[in-house]
């Protein structure tokens, strides 16, 4: 099946990642989006360069701390999938300086929970609706920019998540964008939908599976797929394309990076520069820089 469903062109380069402090045995890559964009709205001095985000599925969160604090220097946005935590888990042990959290554990069961970590500089809040606490493992907050806000959401859907639940998630995504009062979108999370080739605009699995629904939905709300390189690396297998990055505009997600995996975490930490206006003070010291 092949629809018109937008994901990003990109041209890629490849050079050595910049962490070396554990990962999995077998090599990431860094592939670095060379795709030049320049907004009209930002200059060389005086504003901002964009919201720098940083997004990962850690496979258990909380013996990884130590190193996502670290890789987490700079950035804006975090958001986490698999964090594995429970209620029992404090917040105090999975917090990062300078940052409001948001979390949303899984109640029952191992596995699951997902996370976001937001820059305290930038104005937040949580975004909570009807259509957004229904599906199971998501977490979402809204940013304050320039004339306009910005919607903030993580999900996780279980490659053992039923039916009832996937449609939940179908039913998230439009009623978020159709219902929404901001003008920005930004959706990143692990669909575990394996048969969906957004590079290419096609699913082969048939039209009754979440990939094939998932796919057209994404279609008919005209959002833009940014990731279109493998990002889930495991030792015996293809690697695929797990995890996206969901914008209502093309060009809005800039110097996209895919690099090795937190911990031995089996998915890469991806992360990338969103061109908005935050509404926020900006260092003067890194106004104008391009990361």
């Amino acid at each position: 099946m092949t629809t018109g469903v937008r994901a990003k062109g990109q041209e890629t380069e490849r050079r050595s990642g910049s962490y070396s402090g554990g990962g999995q045995d077998s090599k990431m890559e860094t592939i670095l989006d060379s795709n030049s964009y320049e907004d009209p709205n930002f200059t060389a001095t005086g504003t901002c360069s964009g919201l720098k985000c940083l997004y990962t599925n850690a496979n258990s969160l909380t013996n990884k701390m130590s190193e996502l604090r670290y890789r987490a220097e700079g950035m804006d946005i975090i958001a986490v999938t698999e964090t594995w935590t429970s209620p029992d888990i404090k917040d105090g042990e999975i917090n990062i300086d300078g940052y409001t959290m948001f979390r949303k554990d899984r109640l029952h069961g191992k596995g699951g929970g997902v996370i976001l970590y937001v820059k305290d500089s930038l104005t937040t809040t949580a975004y909570e609706t009807a259509y957004n606490t229904e599906f199971s493992e998501s977490v979402w907050c809204k940013i304050l920019l320039k004339n306009q806000e910005l919607i903030v959401g993580v999900c996780y859907r279980s490659p053992t998540s039923n039916d009832d639940n996937n449609n939940r998630l179908l039913s998230l995504l439009e009623n978020t964008v159709k219902g929404g009062k901001a003008t920005r979108f930004l959706v990143m999370g692990d669909f575990n939908c394996p048969s969906i080739n957004f590079r290419d605009g096609y699913v082969s699995a048939g039209p009754t599976s979440v990939d094939y629904k998932l796919f057209n939905k994404v279609h008919d709300l005209l959002l833009v797929e940014n990731i279109l390189q493998e990002t889930h690396f495991r030792e015996g297998t293809v690697p695929s394309s797990l995890d996206y990055v969901f914008t209502d505009e093309e060009n809005i997600v800039q110097d996209i990076q895919v690099e090795e995996a937190l911990g031995k975490s089996d998915h890469a930490v991806l992360h990338w520069r969103m061109v908005v206006e935050p509404d926020t003070i900006c260092d003067s010291s890194v106004a104008g820089q391009v990361f």
